[in-house]
C-alpha cells in the first residue's frame, strides 16, 4: 500500500523489511521530515517509491542498497546533512551495494529525478572527534545499477563528488542535473563516470549537465 505522511518531523529510521510499505508520498502541499537520528534505513524489496520528503541527519547513508532491488523511484525529495565516520567507505544519500559477479548487474531499474542532496560530511563531521575528511562521498555512489535515469537534480556541498557511477554501471542515463561547490580535496568535483573498472561499463549517457 502507499503511506501518505503528514507535516511533522519524524525521528528514526524506518525498518524497510519487504513487509512493510515501501511507498511513501508527502501529504498534497504539506512538507514532512524525516529526522534519521544518525542512522540509516536499508530497502529489501522492489518497486519503492519516495516522493515529496526532507531527510536529514543521516549517517554513512540514508538509503542504503545492500540486497538486489529493482524499480525504486525517489521523486522530489529534500535531502541533507548527512555524516559520515568511516575511513575509506563511500557515504551517500542513495547507495547500491556492489554485486559479487561483476557481469550481472545487482540493482535495475531506478530513478532519481527532481530532488535535492547538500551537505554530506566525509569523516568532516565531528563525529567520534574526527575532523578528517577524505572526500570519498557523492549524492549518490552506485555500484552495480543499469537502467537507472538520474535527471534533473541539484547537488552542492557534498564531500566528494556530485555523484559516482563507480563500477560495472551499464546502460544509465545523467540528464540536466545541476552539480555545484563539491569538494575533492581543495578541488571542486562534479560527476565521476568510470571512476573504478571503466571497462566494465556500457552505454553510460550523459545529457545537458551544468557541473561547477
Amino acid at each position: 500500500g502507499i503511506v501518505y505522511i503528514r507535516e511533522g518531523t519524524y525521528k528514526g529510521a524506518i525498518f524497510l523489511s519487504p513487509s512493510v510499505s515501501n511507498k511513501w508520498i508527502a501529504y498534497p502541499g504539506e512538507k514532512p521530515v524525516l529526522d534519521l537520528n544518525l542512522s540509516a534505513m536499508t530497502p529489501q524489496s522492489d518497486y519503492g517509491y519516495i516522493d515529496g520528503l526532507e531527510i536529514i541527519n543521516a549517517r554513512r547513508y540514508a538509503f542504503s542498497f545492500e540486497y538486489p532491488s529493482n524499480n525504486w523511484m525517489f521523486r522530489r525529495n529534500h535531502m541533507h546533512h548527512l555524516y559520515d565516520d568511516s575511513e575509506g567507505e563511500n557515504p551517500s544519500f542513495i547507495f547500491f551495494w556492489t554485486s559479487d559477479d561483476p557481469n550481472v548487474s545487482a540493482h535495475k531499474k531506478m530513478i532519481i529525478q527532481d530532488n535535492v542532496f547538500h551537505d554530506l560530511f566525509d569523516r568532516g563531521s565531528g563525529i567520534n572527534r574526527d575532523n578528517s575528511a577524505n572526500f570519498h562521498g557523492g549524492a549518490s555512489v552506485m555500484f552495480s545499477v543499469s537502467k537507472m535515469l538520474f535527471e534533473d537534480n541539484r547537488i552542492s556541498k557534498i564531500d566528494g563528488a556530485g555523484v559516482k557511477d563507480k563500477a560495472n554501471g551499464r546502460f544509465n542515463t545523467f540528464r540536466g542535473n545541476f552539480i555545484i561547490e563539491n569538494k575533492q580535496n581543495d578541488y571542486n568535483y562534479g560527476l565521476v563516470i568510470g571512476f573504478i573498472d571503466i571497462d566494465n561499463k556500457k552505454s553510460i549517457k550523459i545529457n545537458v549537465m551544468l557541473i561547477i
